[in-house]
């Protein structure tokens, strides 16, 4: 929790972490840039952080970076692109979506018996957002898959 507030006090930034694709040219294969933000390189919640878009990201798609096939023992799981699939989907699904976990509730209490704070609540939520006009399809399979996550708190 320590480099979280460091983050927030000090460096006014909420800590973050993003794993997207640049703009431009890229190619299935090649890596992605890892963004860090709030000075969270090299510490265990931004390793946490990364962990969790990295395997939000296996889940959406279906796969994971072996090829091998994402299971899931929680009821409703379908990947983002199964779901779009089911939709009778048009020829192309369009530039994309860009995805996030953030916190839905995060409160803090005093712990008297160690005089320190603790998550009192914590409740995560998926966001997505369209990168563009992408084929209708695919943005309510997007946002059946959020919404799915959400619930189901991966």
């Amino acid at each position: 929790m320590a480099v979280a507030i460091r983050a927030l006090v000090f460096n006014n930034t909420v800590p973050a972490v993003s794993i997207d694709p640049p703009s431009g040219s890229w190619g299935a294969g090649s890596s992605l840039p890892v963004d860090y933000y709030g000075g969270i390189e090299n510490t265990e919640l931004g390793q946490k952080l990364f962990d969790a878009d990295y395997q939000l990201k296996n889940y959406i798609i279906g796969y994971h970076a072996d090829g091998s096939v994402v299971t899931s023992s929680v009821p409703g799981y379908e990947s983002q692109l199964d779901r779009w699939l089911a939709n009778n989907p048009g020829t192309t699904p369009g530039p994309g979506t860009r995805w996030w976990i953030t916190p839905q509730t995060l409160t803090l209490k005093m712990d008297t018996a160690t005089n320190s704070f603790v998550f009192d609540q914590s409740t995560m939520q998926v966001l997505t957002q369209p990168l563009g006009s992408n084929d209708p399809g695919w943005d309510t399979a997007a946002s059946q898959f959020a919404q799915w996550a959400t619930s189901a708190y991966l």
